[in-house]
């Protein structure tokens, strides 16, 4: 019999299958691999969902990166566990969200830009999985994205980061789950070299303007 589990950091659990930090191979390669092993994880844990009563967590999970991703495997656990009302998931996934949103601050933000990429080999915007953690959690994933696009030198990863694009992969993202609050960081960021273009982009959808949804524009200049 599995041990209970009471919460994040509860010992005894069984390791999340296929997300990152779950395996021995460690977190090298090339970022498409990564973002490979987010997309391959997904089905992974929900399908684990389907099987047992509590969230597993990772296997030689050290440091807050690795944290970070087992509170939303546990997330994405709940959020697919049968039978789950809208409240349970709620009281289920609290405790993490507010790990994620103290203690594990500066590595919270780094797997949804793994998430939202990964979605690129599997979804259309609107079905993907981190638009589903959006969409029932944005109040949890608002601040989140805010001090992570603030502080983007004291974010870490689970990856070396190779890719250039975190900072406007989240822009785009609090676009979808910002408020005014959201549109007055962004303005700090408007003439930014690398992020202006993104966040006048995001600012405009904002204040009423352009769709966030056109995967076509993500590594382009719009959301």
């Amino acid at each position: 019999m599995r041990p209970a589990i009471t919460g994040p950091g509860a010992q005894g659990r069984q390791p999340t299958p296929g997300l990152p930090g779950s395996g021995a191979d460690g977190a090298r390669g090339q970022p498409q691999l990564h973002a490979g092993r987010a997309a391959a994880g997904q089905p992974a844990v929900q399908g684990w969902a389907q099987l047992v009563p509590e969230p597993p967590g990772l296997a030689h999970a050290e440091g807050d990166a690795q944290a970070a991703w087992e509170c939303y495997g546990a997330i994405i656990f709940w959020m697919h566990s049968p039978a789950t009302t809208p409240a349970e998931i709620s009281r289920q996934c609290a405790p993490y969200w507010h790990r994620l949103g103290t203690g594990l601050l500066c590595a919270a933000a780094d797997p949804l830009y793994w998430l939202e990429n990964a979605s690129q080999f599997q979804y259309q915007d609107e079905d993907s999985l981190t638009a589903a953690i959006m969409k029932a959690f944005p109040d949890e994933i608002r601040p989140i994205l805010e001090w992570s696009i603030e502080h983007p030198g004291d974010m870490t990863s689970v990856f070396p980061h190779v890719w250039g694009d975190r900072g406007t992969t989240l822009i785009r993202l609090l676009a979808k789950v910002g408020d005014t609050g959201s549109s007055e960081l962004l303005r700090r960021h408007a003439d930014d070299p690398a992020l202006g273009t993104m966040a006048i982009a995001a600012i405009k959808f904002l204040d009423g303007g352009q769709d966030v949804g056109d995967r076509g524009m993500r590594r382009g200049g719009g959301l």
